[in-house]
């Protein structure tokens, strides 16, 4: 069922998928968290040698879900809510969700195909996101968005920029920006964030103990 209103700016009020996500998201964290991540990572994330030789179906769901740390988390989460509360709005939630499930698990199909005799895992929403992103860019490509409240910028090219800084936070490459990473305002003047980088390069906030007890590199999508 659609509920869609016409409305101007980014996130607003929490839709009901974008909500249950949220929390879903946020709840799995603090379990890897307090457990120390490694058995989750590798039963959960997406490993491909794993899908192949043992049939761990459900990582192709289950990945998504899962993260490497909190600046990873909070980035993802900032993009569903931004986004995907509006494209739920105008979509219904039965159809966003599946999306969003499409998605994030073509995205984990395709890193399958190029990788799959690794036994690296990849976690992390951001092919779900991705594809939230390039909704919206299409649904509503001339809507202003304001950088740093100064610089007016349509929101196509506000989500390519959003795009790059995915792409960044998964490779964990954040040596070329500011402590303070971004601030956004929309036309309504309702929104501002920003995220902060250790100068030791961990996670703002203590980070994951379990980044440091996995035998191999994890992938962050």
């Amino acid at each position: 069922m659609s509920y869609y209103r016409p409305r101007y700016g980014f996130g607003g009020m929490l839709t009901p998928m974008v909500k249950s996500l949220l929390i879903i998201n946020i709840l799995v964290f603090l379990m890897e968290y307090i457990t120390g991540g490694t058995e989750i990572i590798y039963f959960f994330g997406l490993v491909p040698r794993f899908i192949v030789q043992r049939f761990y179906i459900w990582q192709f769901f289950t990945y998504m879900f899962l993260h490497g740390g909190l600046w990873h988390l909070f980035l993802n989460m900032f993009i569903l809510w931004m986004f995907g509360s509006e494209i739920e709005r105008y979509w219904g939630s039965r159809t966003f969700l599946k999306y969003y499930f499409i998605t994030g698990v073509g995205a984990g199909l395709l890193g399958w195909l190029t990788a799959f005799n690794s036994v690296t895992p990849t976690i992390g929403a951001s092919g779900a996101v991705y594809g939230i992103l390039v909704a919206y860019g299409m649904m509503f490509p001339n809507r202003p968005v304001y950088l740093y409240f100064l610089l007016p910028i349509k929101a196509k090219h506000f989500v390519i920029f959003l795009v790059v800084m995915e792409l960044m936070a998964s490779r964990g490459d954040w040596s070329t920006w500011p402590e303070t990473f971004f601030e956004v305002n929309d036309q309504n003047g309702g929104l501002k964030t920003s995220g902060r980088r250790s100068r030791t390069g961990t996670w703002s906030g203590r980070s994951m103990r379990s980044c440091r007890r996995y035998p191999e590199r994890v992938g962050k999508a």
